[in-house]
């Protein structure tokens, strides 16, 4: 399997079918189709309200009760552009024609009982938009542009522009073994990327040769980031990239402040059963002056035949060694790290994976640092076949090893704990009126400090997520937490629950909003002023490993919150 060269940018100038207000435009048709243009529009409008009360005493957070700290009110809308403006240039847009976010009460919980913003100071504020809409519903000024993707295809080369919040159609980025060019969704100050047109790409059947240069404000002050990919046969793929930022607030200081990141990668298909990649890495720059120590390298050896599949791969990062613009957390510098991922496939109703890694600390000294070794068993199990239903069943468990280090204790004891389980239980198209549902059940284990002979058990989360789709127009969810602290603490909250519904309204006059609610006690599992549940998972958070953990096991621990919303997506 080859390790493909991921230029997000250049494909959406391509495919032109991602679109980032939940709509999939793939059957647009083309400009060549249509005429001279493909560009399409709509507004995304929201509203929503929101209603906190505290559930604990600011003071002291051993009281518990309900008293009510602030409302509020927000509203956006952005009117969205997309598609080709004539052939070879493409557009993505957003205009951001109003935001607002309006306090409506809020509570000195300090003072007396004199709140710092009354109702009657709120809803003052709400009736004045009225006389100049347009500037009352903008908190800065009105008209901004949110992201601007700007697309230029020739046959000899294609250029795009981004700024702003792209979503999936943001910059490029590459990875190999270690992720060395990670896209970001929201590309702030923005990028100018370059890349050899196809015309330019072919060197023969199945190989070719695709280069990229792009400029960016994105990362520090001034940055930039290349990658250069050859393709040879369906066997081979060599690729370099080279990363670059300055935090110098002048561009012709540059020079005087700079931190780069220099790779070569290699992956090789020996046959249909074996592959090897290969991945070295170099850190300099004007503080970080090149040698071992700020190096990486890594070996991965694929092996693929019937059922089985496995991986194993070994890297070796100094202290110093940084990616720039990658993920550092694969990086893990000033370690040694061994990974080993097997999976079983039996038949279409069975797999398990067995997703195992030992990490060394201390480049200098392997053998006195501490090891860590991370063992997580999956298995997934399709029930169609037992039920001739759609239902699956997952679940995983997470292990870890320590040896401690030397300095911590002579002996170098080897610690065993549980860290994470979970099960998830999903159906889909059980009747007419259920079209998807889902259960996730986590179990996340907190420990303190190594004392004397263990690591100290501190705190239990357990998290529970459902979602209920009655269709695609309707659908229900709900959260629970269980913190369960194994030592006295009267601040501590050991429960929290959210209970929420969507429902897409049938009031064409009104444009066919959805409207959703929910309601949140000791925890906020719901994306922000959104009504979807965010997991632990969620793609923003770069996960490397399988949970089914909510992402909110530390928020809004003393709050309860109330919210009303409404969607408009006009097409």
């Amino acid at each position: 399997m080859m390790v493909p060269f991921d230029l997000k940018a250049q494909q959406v100038i391509e495919n032109d079918t991602e679109i980032p207000v939940n709509e999939d435009l793939s059957v647009i048709p083309s400009a060549k189709e249509q005429g001279d243009s493909s560009l399409k529009s709509g507004l995304w409008i929201e509203v929503t309200s929101n209603t906190v009360s505290l559930i604990r005493d600011i003071a002291t957070g051993t009281k518990s009760g309900y008293e009510l700290d602030r409302a509020s009110l927000f509203s956006k809308a952005n009117w969205w552009f997309w598609g080709e403006v004539i052939p070879g240039i493409h557009l993505d847009a957003e205009i951001g024609l109003w935001k607002l976010d309006h306090t409506l009460y809020q509570a000195n919980s300090y003072g007396a009982n004199v709140p710092d913003v009354t109702w009657g100071d709120g809803i003052q504020g709400i009736a004045s938009l009225f006389f100049a809409p347009v500037s009352g519903l903008n908190s800065s000024t009105p008209g901004v542009l949110n992201k601007l993707g700007f697309s230029i295809k020739g046959p000899h080369v294609e250029s795009r522009i981004g700024y702003g919040s792209l979503n999936e159609n943001t910059m490029s980025g590459f990875t190999g073994i270690y992720n060395v060019l990670d896209p970001w969704d929201d590309v702030g100050k923005g990028f100018w990327e370059f890349r050899n047109g196809k015309a330019l790409q072919s060197l023969g059947e199945n190989s070719s040769l695709n280069v990229l240069v792009a400029l960016s404000r994105m990362r520090g002050e001034y940055g930039l980031y290349s990658v250069t990919d050859l393709r040879l046969g369906e066997d081979v793929q060599l690729a370099a990239t080279f990363t670059s930022v300055s935090n110098s607030t002048e561009l012709f200081r540059y020079n005087e402040q700079n931190l780069n990141a220099l790779s070569n990668y290699g992956d090789f298909r020996l046959n249909e059963t074996i592959g090897i990649e290969l991945h070295v890495l170099t850190t300099f720059g004007t503080e970080v002056p090149a040698s071992l120590d700020a190096s990486a390298v890594a070996g991965r050896v694929r092996f693929s035949k019937g059922a089985y599949t496995t991986s194993v791969a070994q890297s070796f990062a100094g202290k110093k060694a940084d990616t720039v613009w990658g993920n550092n957390a694969i990086l893990d510098a000033d370690t040694a790290t061994t990974t080993w991922i097997q999976t079983l496939t039996l038949g279409q109703s069975l797999s398990f994976t067995l997703d195992s890694s030992l990490t060394l600390a201390g480049m200098d000294d392997l053998t006195k640092g501490q090891w860590t070794g991370r063992f997580q068993p999956i298995v997934d199990v399709s029930l169609v076949p037992f039920f001739s239903l759609d239902l699956s069943l997952s679940a995983y468990g997470v292990f870890l090893v320590d040896r401690l280090a030397e300095n911590t204790a002579s002996d170098r004891p080897w610690v065993f704990r549980f860290s994470e389980g979970g099960i998830e239980i999903k159906a889909l198209e059980l009747s007419p009126y259920v079209k998807k549902i889902l259960f996730d059940y986590a179990l996340l284990a907190e420990y303190g400090t190594w004392s004397s002979s263990r690591y100290p058990l501190n705190v239990l989360y357990h998290s529970v997520m459902t979602t209920y789709d009655v269709d695609d127009s309707l659908g229900f969810t709900g959260a629970a937490l269980f913190r369960q602290k194994l030592s006295e603490d009267p601040a501590w909250v050991p429960f929290g629950f959210a209970l929420g519904f969507s429902q897409k309204t049938s009031i064409t006059s009104l444009g066919s909003p959805r409207l959703w609610a929910h309601i949140t006690y000791g925890m906020d599992p719901y994306e922000s002023t959104g009504y979807e549940l965010y997991r632990a998972d969620d793609p923003d958070n770069r996960p490397e490993h399988r949970t089914f953990l909510l992402n909110s096991l530390y928020e809004a621990v003393t709050e309860s919150r109330i919210s009303i919303g409404l969607i408009w997506d006009l097409k």
